[in-house]
């Protein structure tokens, strides 16, 4: 695929070809990061690693554009070993041994993600330290998803237990939202951080009493502007990525704790899966989708 069908095809990719190909026209870092509304540092990192790679010549493949590939042991299927703890029902479910039998892995590698996690399980409750597991997530906040950047955000609970669980029908809103996305084609003009910000303030008047925000991004580089910089300073906002690279996986996560043992862990996925596929296949200048639950 050529690097102009690739930045026809959206996504991060999409906007790492724009960069690369606006840089060969003779463009500067700030000018391509106004017209993509994205941080001038993000077109600094991929227009050094392209003349990196290509000496400078815009060549027909686009194997510049993906992720470095990554060297050493393969990871841990850290994300399977969440689902299947969040969701384990009390009664003898909740064993190292138990998960690892069921998973197909090691009682040490079952350990090994929980430490990774800061996930400590008892018999009648499971605490994590990322908030993903246990009673401390008080309500699922909102999605947001712009070309190929995604944020979702939810409220951890601080001081004591959460609430209750949710009902599953909490989620069938952002499920026909996304249904409904696919066949949207309006296209506006992108300043992305100020549309990243206008979901955050959306999000404030819904906070629940004694809560943090949490919001996970889909890419750091989200938060790499004037506009959403003070949003890190703030001690109750917490934004960046999750521990784990997949963030939609880390949705399903989030979402099968809060729905509890059972039905958890199957919408969790269904509903990332789908959050994934779109933003994987939106292109960019499409309008962003935001749900505030």
């Amino acid at each position: 695929m050529s690097l102009r069908r690739a930045a026809q095809a959206g996504g991060p990719a999409g906007t790492r070809a724009k960069i690369i190909l606006l840089a060969h026209q003779g463009r500067t870092d700030v000018a391509i990061a106004a017209e993509l509304g994205i941080a001038r540092q993000t077109v600094a990192r991929w227009r050094r690693r392209f003349e990196a790679a290509a000496d400078g010549v815009v060549p027909d493949g686009t194997g510049v554009l993906a992720d470095a590939p990554r060297s050493g042991r393969p990871p841990v299927p850290e994300i399977p070993v969440l689902l299947a703890t969040a969701t384990a029902p009390p009664e003898g479910g909740r064993s190292a041994a138990g998960l690892a039998a069921r998973l197909g892995l090691s009682a040490a590698t079952v350990r090994r993600v929980w430490r990774r996690w800061g996930v400590v399980v008892h018999r009648d409750r499971i605490r994590s330290e990322s908030g993903v597991l246990a009673g401390e997530i008080e309500r699922f906040g909102g999605l947001y998803l712009n070309g190929g950047d995604g944020a979702f955000a939810y409220w951890l609970r601080t001081g004591r237990p959460a609430t209750g669980p949710a009902d599953a029908g909490t989620f069938e809103p952002m499920l026909a939202l996304l249904d409904a996305a696919d066949s949207r084609d309006e296209c506006f003009p992108e300043r992305r951080d100020l549309e990243f910000e206008q979901f955050l303030d959306q999000l404030l008047p819904a906070r629940p009493d004694g809560t943090v925000l949490r919001v996970v991004v889909s890419d750091p580089a989200m938060t790499d502007s004037d506009v959403i910089m003070p949003w890190l300073a703030r001690p109750d906002v917490r934004i960046g990525p999750p521990p784990s690279a997949g963030w939609a996986i880390f949705l399903a996560a989030v979402i099968a704790a809060e729905l509890g043992p059972g039905t958890g862990a199957a919408a969790g996925t269904r509903i990332a899966d789908r959050v994934e596929r779109l933003r994987r296949s939106a292109p960019d200048g499409r309008e962003p989708i935001r749900w505030i639950a």
